[in-house]
């Protein structure tokens, strides 16, 4: 004998034989990680590139032409050449001195990204990269190269 008053039960459970489940809430589109993380994966980009030239450059003609592409050196930026604040942070001495840079990029970027935002992290980085060459033209007189300020 049931308790439930069968009346009662026959508004309460569906009429079919399986019960129809509710569909799984829509979950919004992943993006790949590369997506997600355009600022860091773009600035990883675009320095790889830059090394790349870098390398051919050095291959094809034999000289190495960190200064020619714009490595922090005091004479030239105290002649004006204001974008060597910026351009050495594109620029690597060698191939382990970019892969560390790269990797450290790779490893706290998109935290960092994903808590300010791409246009704000990408102002941070250049903001860092420039203040470490400022840095570097105040306290060293040598030439120098590489992202290890942003």
């Amino acid at each position: 004998m049931s308790i439930i008053d069968p009346q009662i039960r026959s508004e309460t459970t569906p009429h079919s034989e399986s019960p129809e489940r509710d569909p799984a809430p829509a979950q919004p589109a992943q993006r790949p990680p590369w997506m997600q993380f355009r600022g860091t994966y773009g600035l990883i980009g675009l320095t790889v590139l830059v090394f790349a030239a870098q390398w051919l450059s050095l291959t094809l003609n034999g000289t190495d032409l960190l200064l020619e592409w714009g490595a922090k050196s005091r004479p030239e930026m105290t002649a004006g050449q204001v974008w060597r604040f910026v351009t050495p942070l594109f620029l690597h001495v060698s191939l382990p001195h970019l892969l560390v840079n790269m990797y450290s990029l790779y490893a706290i970027g998109p935290a960092v990204e994903r808590f300010f935002g791409t246009p704000r992290f990408i102002a941070l980085y250049l903001f860092c990269g420039f203040s470490g060459v400022l840095f570097s033209l105040a306290f060293s007189p040598f030439p120098s190269a590489g992202a290890s300020g942003s």
